[in-house]
């Protein structure tokens, strides 16, 4: 008899035209079953985190647009990821832990081509972040999500999309009439 929880392999079949969003799903067993648990269905490339890239010199490439799915493993564990940027790209940066029902207290820093943090705007969609920032160098920018309590474990997940707009081919004229 198995009296403790294990781990299972399971497979999710989503159909080509199923609308983006958040679902609910559930396990069932002879046992009883679980409480509504949400699943996303997105429209952009999906990465999983691969361990270990908790250090700057480990940090996994991304390529955006793209969602990025991942887990704060332990109490000391950070999350250090990469990519290019051209000067003047839009970048977003929404991290989706709370609403997905984690514990993680998201904490999200840039870092430019030199290591330097790059100053960010911070919104909130109620406890989780959504970072922005203006791109002003070209080249590969780092981005370190961690826990703001360092606590960790498998149930400290998120899911963060990454996305870019381009720089206006043509400023806005001195004064700011378009």
């Amino acid at each position: 008899p198995i009296n403790s929880p294990r781990e299972f392999a399971s497979q999710i079949t989503i159909a080509a035209d199923a609308q983006p969003g958040q679902r609910l799903w559930r396990v069932a067993s002879a046992r009883g079953g679980t409480g509504g648990r949400p699943f996303v269905v997105g429209d952009l490339p999906e990465h999983i985190e691969r361990e270990s890239n908790s250090t700057p010199q480990t940090a996994e490439p991304l390529t955006l647009p793209v969602t990025l799915n991942g887990q704060i493993a332990g109490e000391q564990d950070h999350d250090h990821f990469t990519f290019s940027l051209t000067v003047g790209d839009l970048v977003c940066i929404d991290v989706a832990a709370n609403r997905l029902g984690s514990p993680l207290d998201p904490l999200i820093a840039v870092y430019d081509p030199q290591g330097l943090p790059v100053t960010v705007e911070e919104l909130r969609r109620g406890s989780d972040p959504v970072v922005l920032f203006r791109a002003t160098q070209p080249g590969t920018h780092r981005m370190l999500i961690s826990n703001l309590n360092f606590q960790g474990g498998p149930q400290y997940v998120y899911r963060a999309t990454l996305t870019t707009a381009p720089a206006l081919l043509t400023p806005f004229p001195a004064g700011g009439q378009a």
